[in-house]
């Protein structure tokens, strides 16, 4: 165990979840983050489960879900799903990563992980196969889609609707 780095990805994954939850978003802190976490990989590889315990290996996925750079996101989806298949990543991350840079490059996502908000509404991103979505959402051990998106029904649209209006130029989705 790396408890240096294992307290770093901890901070920065702090930091993510503390500004979005309290509507503060800064671009600089997602920035930052993705430079160090790009760091972290250049000289580890993806932060695995057995080098940096699961809650540091589940920060450094936020890190790469809210990384500003859609190639770094890209080249962190393909460590991770090679760490989730060894089990040194939680699975359940790798549709989320995959579905953030689907909807990113405009194309329809597998697991209907993203949503936005329409006309004062939370609606999923477009979606790729509906029918067989809680089939492929079960590989990866996440529940329904229709529980998943039940969870939206109650957040606060106006907090995420000038949260995605401020951030337009950081986020291509649409």
């Amino acid at each position: 165990m790396n408890n240096k780095l294992k307290r770093i990805l901890l901070v920065m994954g702090k930091k993510d979840q503390e500004m979005r939850l309290k509507g503060k978003w800064s671009p600089i802190v997602d920035k930052k983050n993705t430079k160090i976490l790009q760091k972290i990989i250049d000289e580890n590889g993806w932060p695995a489960i057995s080098l940096v315990g699961e809650d540091a290996e589940n920060s450094a996925w936020l890190v790469a879900q809210h990384s500003p750079s859609l190639d770094f996101q890209k080249k962190c989806l393909k460590l991770l799903l090679e760490a989730a298949k060894n089990g040194e990543a939680k699975k359940r991350n790798v549709p989320y990563l995959m579905d953030r840079i689907l909807t990113r490059e405009n194309k329809k996502q597998i697991y209907g992980t993203q949503f936005r908000v329409v006309k004062g509404k939370f609606e999923p991103f477009p979606i790729q196969g509906i029918l067989g979505i809680d089939q492929r959402r079960k590989k990866f051990e996440l529940g329904s889609f229709k529980s998943y998106a039940k969870k939206f029904d109650n957040r606060d649209v106006a907090r995420f609707k000038s949260f995605f209006k401020k951030n337009k130029k950081s986020d291509s989705r649409k």
